[in-house]
């Protein structure tokens, strides 16, 4: 009896001296998973130890990112870092991995904003394991020795929302801490998954987070990839201008001047407003209110400039804000692209003197940002009451090319589609030239022709 006694203690601490202490030891082993399905079902226990400041748990990356986004004020989203730059098999990094570089990523090849560490009585080294060492599908980090344990920082002290990808080594529970400012520990879970497989786990706090420690029962290993972390600012309050009673005064510019004095519009924040849906666009709220004067001219068109974060700057014009009457609506798409501004709508038949309001959105409220604008007045000309002498145009219906005679030169052409919007702009400075108008959708165009300083307007079909 003693001699089998005897015998057992010897096989159990062979068993235990022969059974590796770290990842970088199983390079010398066989004990790699090679799941085909790896991805399994994460069970889930808190301890409700901590201070309960995280306000939802996540088991599936695509829900975490969709409630970040929907209740965290960040333009700039999630920072994602998935180690893919990692050395090709499994090495220890050094104390620290971290922006900063370390012994597997170079400095500035990790993302800022966090670091790994490890900590217990086997080392204190972070290991790298590229994807498909062990049978994982990701590349992951963490303790080295199956004695020491995760810690993920945050030294920015910014961070309310964090997940990554889980790896269950070999099937022990996990124990997940969360830690917020001077280190007070607001939740532990214990985290569950089968040997070999993967699994999200993420969360969102309602304070700061400062790390999370990752402990795996019976000195299992506590490894992670995939991760993404961010702020979560609340929203700033909605603009000055949400309703037309708070409408920003805008000064017009003069005539010719080519929008020298922008105006930035911001929809950031923005709601609906207490107003009947304008007449044209796609609305869904987000609008802001502009105002200006009518000038002398009785017209002004809007210029957009430049590119905006907007896609359209959709405009409808109010007379008042009691009333808010619409008067007119227009439309300036494409905003987006460098090819479509400068752009222009024109609003005509105004009362010089009198305020006018302007209600302004991205159709659908899509892109939420910044654009810019200008109101310029224009002379609003009727086309029955204007010709030059000696001045003819041919063919109209035109295909082609639009041909203009003069006996004096032509100083300038411009051709406005029938929203008003400028599509072709010439300076020929000769008394015949051509207007290329193939590329030009069929419909109705003004043409407007300067000569020796007096303007010559005419409607033309294009076909």
């Amino acid at each position: 009896m003693k001699k089998i006694t005897l015998l057992f203690i010897l096989m159990v601490a062979f068993s235990i001296t022969n059974r590796s202490q770290s990842f970088t030891e199983l390079l010398n082993s066989n004990n790699v998973f090679n799941n085909s399905n790896v991805k399994a079902r994460l069970i889930i226990a808190p301890f409700n130890k901590g201070e309960l400041s995280v306000v939802s748990t996540y088991t599936n990356t695509a829900g975490f990112i969709a409630d970040y986004d929907a209740n965290c004020y960040n333009p700039a989203g999630l920072i994602s870092e998935n180690f893919d730059g990692g050395p090709s098999g499994i090495i220890s990094c050094g104390s620290m991995i971290s922006s900063a570089g370390d012994g597997c990523f170079a400095a500035g090849e990790l993302e800022d904003g966090f670091n790994v560490t490890a900590l217990g009585t086997g080392g204190n080294d972070v290991v790298f394991i590229p994807a498909a060492a062990l049978g994982n599908t990701v590349a992951l980090v963490g303790a080295n020795s199956f004695v020491d344990y995760t810690i993920l920082s945050f030294p920015d002290n910014d961070v309310f929302a964090v997940g990554s990808t889980m790896f269950f080594y070999d099937g022990n529970p996990i124990e997940y801490r969360v830690y917020g400012s001077s280190d007070v520990l607001l939740e532990t879970y214990t985290l569950t998954g089968t040997a070999g497989t993967e699994a999200f786990f993420g969360f969102i706090a309602d304070e700061i987070i400062t790390k999370v420690e990752m402990q795996c029962a019976n000195d299992g290993g506590d490894l992670f990839g995939e991760l993404l972390f961010g702020i979560c600012n609340p929203a700033p309050p909605p603009p000055a201008n949400n309703d037309c009673e708070g409408a920003i005064s805008v000064i017009v510019d003069p005539e010719g001047t080519g929008c020298y004095s922008p105006t930035v519009a911001t929809n950031v924040s923005a709601t609906g407003s207490s107003v009947s849906d304008p007449s044209c666009g796609l609305y869904n709220g987000g609008d802001v209110w502009y105002s200006f004067t009518a000038p002398s001219t009785g017209a002004v068109k809007i210029i957009v400039p430049v590119v905006g974060e907007w896609s359209s700057f959709s405009n409808a014009i109010y007379d008042a804000c009691s009333s808010r009457t619409e008067i007119d609506c227009k439309e300036i798409n494409g905003i987006d692209d460098p090819g479509n501004v400068p752009a222009e709508v024109f609003y005509n038949d105004l009362t010089p003197g009198t305020t006018y309001y302007i209600r302004a959105w991205d159709n659908n409220n899509d892109n939420i940002g910044e654009v810019s604008f200008c109101i310029e007045a224009y002379t609003h000309v009727n086309i029955e009451d204007i010709g030059i002498n000696g001045f003819t145009y041919y063919p109209n219906p035109v295909s082609n090319a639009l041909t203009l005679s003069s006996q004096d030169n032509i100083q300038n052409i411009s051709v406005y589609n029938i929203t008003g919007q400028l599509v072709i702009s010439l300076n020929p400075n000769t008394n015949k030239t051509q207007i290329d108008m193939n590329k030009l959708v069929n419909g109705i165009y003004f043409v407007k022709a300067l000569i020796n300083d007096e303007l010559n307007v005419f409607k033309v079909v294009k076909k």
